[in-house]
C-alpha cells in the first residue's frame, strides 16, 4: 500500500476514527485502526459496539490494506 495526501487531514481523519477503538481488548486488531486504499483512502475504527468510517481523497499508489495501533 502506497498513497500520499496532506498531513494535516490525514491526522483528522485519525483523530475521528480512533474515537470508535478499544482501549484495552484481548483482541489486538480491535485497538488498532484499519486504513484501506483504493480509489479513497478509507480510515476505520471499530471495538465489536460501534464504527467510525472516515475516508480521505488522496493519490493512490499501490493499493493495500493494514491495520495500525490507534494509540502512536
Amino acid at each position: 500500500m502506497k498513497f500520499s495526501c496532506e498531513k494535516h487531514i490525514l491526522q483528522n481523519a485519525i483523530a475521528i476514527a480512533s474515537r470508535a477503538t478499544a482501549s484495552k481488548s484481548p483482541n489486538a486488531a480491535l485497538e488498532g485502526l484499519l486504513i484501506s486504499a483504493g480509489e479513497t483512502v478509507c480510515i476505520t475504527g471499530y471495538d465489536l459496539k460501534k464504527a467510525i468510517y472516515t475516508n480521505i481523497d488522496a493519490n493512490v499508489n499501490i493499493m493495500g490494506q493494514i491495520v495500525v495501533n490507534a494509540r502512536l
